[in-house]
């Protein structure tokens, strides 16, 4: 599945962590729901970057791969399922 295109982002966020990965995946979530709301990438990157909204500052970098993969997804799979299979394929990655 795609989902995996975006694990070394949460890789170079601190490693693979439970925490991490709950993290990145919360993250995900965001961004699928930023989606769906009708934001664009890059006004989605930037509500997770800056302001009030961010992100923790170690996950930052997180923020664009994961906003690539959410738009890169068929809109019928715009769901928590996809977030919730990033978290468990992130808990098993294996470098």
């Amino acid at each position: 599945m795609l989902v995996s295109v975006a694990l070394p982002a949460a890789a170079a966020a601190q490693g693979l962590s439970r925490e991490n990965c709950r993290a990145t995946r919360d993250i995900l979530s965001q961004v699928i729901e930023g989606r769906k709301a009708g934001l664009s990438g890059r006004a989605v990157t930037e509500k997770l970057s800056k302001g009030k909204d961010a992100v923790d500052e170690k996950y930052i970098e997180t923020v664009p791969p994961l906003v690539k993969l959410a738009y890169s997804l068929e809109p019928a799979m715009l769901t928590e399922q996809v977030a919730k299979d990033y978290e468990a394929q992130c808990l098993s990655y294996k470098p």
